[in-house]
């Protein structure tokens, strides 16, 4: 393929061995840090152990009175349900048995003193505020509080530390009691009331259809499949004809544009003439101008894409090239979600480690309310954060596992012959869980390093806020920035490490000697990189939606089509949205194979061509609409 002068001056060192695929002969790279991986695991699970043994995260879920005692805990065992003696303030709470249930007679002002009276005395037995549980503090005030009037004088009406409201609530989740009457009842009648006519029966109605319809939903698992794979069709014949038409459309678009503003502008220019209005005749000069503006953006672009030409034709049959491989090799779909399950187990694992690890300590009712505060030992708080980033480099770990075997998969289905037996999904596994094992955990490490200094970054930010220093113009700008930055950062070290786990299934090499090679090789050949990305991002995300909503749209006629949907759905909408959600899913799962492949076949067609460069041997092993694209340039 013919090269342009700034790629033709730059060299790439390329391995001879790699003419017949990728190589065979590999051994185990980065072992220290296979052994820091493995060594990371175990602590995940003895710091999960430690938390599990010693943790009570039960005490993190209840009320805590204004003493900083848990409700239905030690000596408040039997008074578990947190109350608010003044409604609205959140800092002065007590433990109660039961929430008082009797309605509070209207008075003639909303907080009355009732030392006396019978039914401030009847719910007083329940309101029990307790320095000791269970006995009664008969000497200080305590009133009946009228909810609905309290709710219209509240910046009114005070409390000091010792008076006690007693007015009508409901227990809630058998910890909390809230306000209950009429007013809260008319909320929330209103908020039932913006979903429609009853928010309950709606709901109701809703679940009912998801039962009614799960058939259906589950259907829709096989129908984006099969849309996912038509789709590969699609783009295997006609992505050439979708970019060459996006780009004819785009070019006639802009030069429309431009002829508007420029026909506009005369227009403009001409009426001011005849109205001898200087400022219309100025306006039509600027829209001119703006037009001319516009013809030179057009031409630049289209200086752009002649120059571009033939790596678009690359770029298109690379797209092509990506849809075969899906097509042949059908059990690479099952890696991302295989991995991905792997993967939310560990996060379920993680997340309930950490809220046991969390609740090791002194857990005391917090001052700014009835909630739960832990005070840590210092050997606690670097568990958790170790914690953090522990699963941070296990979460990494699993995406450079599934971009390790789709590379290894699509590079050993590129240099395969035809009809050659081969395991490439399962040849993938083996290398990356036994010889690469250390290479991909040195990655995620990386990765999990630059992930971590983000996260502190966010609680500094946090911090800053909470000592009142969030206004502090260059503090605020200091941290943006370097936010900006590590996320900029973060994403040029997942691209350099999805090029490194590619250069790895092809040479065998360790981390930092493919990252190297694939920076060399990007280096060496940045306008195909770029035009590759460019096209290859434009369908993917065009394969996104394309599948969730042809997904959506075939279920949603086989709900309003069938007799037996038609019957006894209250609606198809619900469960079309379930489809269209999973439709999605499938998608992002395809488009993700599809993407690795798209990267993996990009770099196995530059080594192709260095390889042919250096050994003037024509490659017969890449995909058939490369060979046709080679051919017709007359390399190959």
């Amino acid at each position: 393929m013919a090269q342009d002068k700034t790629e033709e001056k730059k060299q790439y060192n390329v391995d001879e061995n790699l003419a017949n695929g990728p190589l065979a002969s590999r051994g185990c790279n980065d072992i220290f840090c296979c052994l820091l991986f493995l060594a990371n695991i175990a602590a995940i699970i003895a710091i999960g152990a430690y938390g599990l043994s010693k943790g009570h995260p039960d005490r993190l879920l209840v009320g805590y009175d204004s003493y900083g005692r848990a409700c239905g805990f030690d000596s408040l065992s039997d008074y578990k349900y947190v109350y608010l003696t003044a409604p609205g303030s959140i800092k002065k709470s007590i433990c109660l048995d039961t929430c008082p249930t009797d309605p509070i007679s209207d008075e003639s002002a909303p907080l009355t003193p009732n030392q006396n009276n019978s039914q401030a005395q009847a719910s007083w037995q329940k309101v029990k505020f307790v320095t000791t549980p269970g006995a009664l503090q008969t000497d200080k005030t305590y009133y009946t509080l009228n909810i609905e009037t309290y709710m219209a004088n509240t910046n009114s009406i005070s409390f000091d530390d010792y008076h006690v409201a007693v007015y009508q609530t409901r227990g809630y989740f058998n910890r909390v009691c809230l306000p209950y009457g009429a007013s809260y009842d008319k909320v929330m009648g209103q908020i039932g009331d913006a979903f429609g006519a009853s928010g309950t029966t709606n709901l109701e109605r809703y679940i009912s259809d998801i039962k009614t319809a799960w058939g259906m939903i589950l259907g829709s698992v096989g129908i984006a499949f099969v849309i996912a794979f038509v789709y590969m069709v699609i783009l295997r014949y006609c992505s050439g004809l979708i970019t060459w038409l996006t780009i004819i459309a785009y070019f006639a678009i802009i030069t429309a544009f431009a002829i508007i503003l420029l026909v506009k502008g005369q227009n403009k220019y001409d009426e001011g003439v005849t109205a001898s209005d200087k400022d219309m005749q100025q306006d039509g000069k600027n829209l001119k101008y703006l037009s001319y503006a516009v013809f030179a953006l057009d031409g630049l672009f289209l200086i752009t894409f002649l120059c571009l030409f033939n790596r678009i034709r690359l770029a298109i049959a690379i797209i092509k090239s990506a849809a075969l491989f899906v097509g042949e090799v059908k059990t690479s779909f099952l890696v991302p979600p295989v991995v991905t399950i792997f993967c939310m187990l560990f996060t379920a694992w993680w997340i309930v480690a950490f809220v046991f690890v969390y609740s090791v300590g002194d857990i005391q009712g917090s001052e700014y309310g009835p909630f739960a505060s832990v005070k840590w030992q210092k050997n606690t708080r670097y568990m958790l954060i170790y914690h953090i980033f522990g699963g941070l480099w296990i979460n990494a770990f699993f995406g450079a596992l599934i971009q390790f075997i789709l590379a290894t998969a699509c590079s050993l289905w590129y240099f395969s012959k035809p009809n050659e037996p081969h395991q490439p999904v399962y040849t993938g596994v083996k290398r990356g869980l036994t010889n690469h094992f250390g290479s991909l955990a040195f990655g995620a490490l990386i990765l999990a390093i630059v992930q971590f200094i983000r996260l502190v970054l966010e609680f500094m930010e946090q911090q800053v806020k909470k000592s009142g220093q969030g206004n502090n113009t260059c503090v605020k700008y200091l941290l943006k920035c370097l936010q900006c930055y590590v996320a900029c950062f973060e994403r040029f070290i997942k691209f350099l490490n999805k090029n490194a786990y590619i250069q790895i299934a092809l040479t065998g090499k360790g981390f930092c000697s493919a990252a190297k090679d694939a920076f060399e090789l990007i280096w060496c050949n940045p306008a195909k990189f770029g035009t590759v990305a460019t096209i290859g991002n434009i369908f993917i995300f065009i394969g996104r939606l394309f599948i969730a909503g042809i997904t959506g749209l075939i279920s949603y006629i086989i709900l309003i089509k069938s007799s037996y949907y038609d019957s006894h759905l209250f609606s198809p909408i619900v469960p079309t949205v379930f489809c269209v959600v999973i439709g999605y899913f499938v998608g992002t799962f395809f488009m993700s194979v599809y993407g690795m492949g798209i990267d993996t076949i990009l770099q196995c067609t530059c080594l192709d061509e260095e390889l042919t460069k250096k050994t003037g041997k024509d490659s017969q092993r890449c995909p058939g609409p490369l060979k046709e694209f080679f051919d017709q340039q007359g390399k190959k």
